[in-house]
């Protein structure tokens, strides 16, 4: 049987962070090619990463809050959370 973690254990294992509207977050990737500073409309300002990727969690006392994300996003969940086997 898999050991079952708090939200406590895996914020601290993954060094996440607390975030205002995603839960906790930590930054996981950030590409080396950019955009120009003049490459995206506003409000966009200054050179930006091309991509970057993030690791979040949402628990109950941090919920993903509705936000908008001005980019294309993509997300992947465990099969767990996505009800799929546990």
């Amino acid at each position: 049987m898999p050991q079952s973690l708090a939200p406590e254990d895996v914020i601290g294992l993954l060094q996440l962070e607390p975030n205002a509207p995603c839960g906790f977050v930590r930054v996981t990737f950030v590409s080396r090619p950019s955009v120009a500073p003049k490459g995206l409309p506003p409000p966009f300002a200054g050179r930006r990463p091309a991509g970057s990727a993030l690791c979040f969690l949402e628990t109950p006392r941090a919920a993903v809050r509705l936000h908008r994300i001005r980019a294309v996003a993509g997300s992947v969940r465990p099969a767990a959370s996505a009800g799929g086997p546990r």
